[in-house]
């Protein structure tokens, strides 16, 4: 179960930063929306391919897979329309394409969230098991002490 948690928190940390990304400035070009990417942390998580998985045993969240999908790419402003001048050169990175990045990994955390469920209906699945098991072990107890109690009463009299 943490093992879970902790790798739903990791595609949560993800499709936060993808989130506050999609809130950067964005600049128009032939029916197109680009974001400007301003920090390289944020390129960094934009173009890193992340899939992660969990260590059921120790609870700690492995990459499964690394790669790159290189959706930041350097872009030359358009020039301002009031002063006509360049705005010089930036990343950015395709407004659809981050879209389509935050619903992958809003799918793969659908998914961890069903696994989990998953697991916790097996969990209280065997500890119900564990409490008949328990019930039927007492009552086989009470009854061997009954028993040995009426014998020992038979015995006295």
């Amino acid at each position: 179960m943490k093992a879970f948690k902790n790798v739903k928190q990791a595609y949560r940390k993800d499709i936060e930063a993808l989130q506050q990304a999609m809130l950067g400035d964005t600049i128009k070009i032939d029916k197109k929306e680009y974001i400007r990417v301003e920090t390289d942390d944020l390129k960094k998580t934009i173009n890193q391919k992340k899939e992660y998985k969990a260590n059921l045993e120790t609870g700690e969240v492995l990459p499964a897979s690394q790669g790159s999908d290189k959706l930041v790419h350097e872009m030359e402003w358009p020039s301002d329309k009031e002063t006509g001048q360049k705005k010089g050169k930036g990343d950015v990175v395709d407004k659809d394409k981050l879209h389509q990045k935050i619903d992958l990994l809003n799918e793969r955390l659908d998914q961890y969230n069903e696994q989990s469920e998953l697991s916790s209906l097996k969990l209280q699945s065997l500890t119900n098991q564990r409490k008949v098991a328990f019930e039927a072990l007492s009552n086989l107890i009470g009854k061997q002490s009954d028993t040995l109690t009426s014998i020992v009463r038979n015995f006295r009299n």
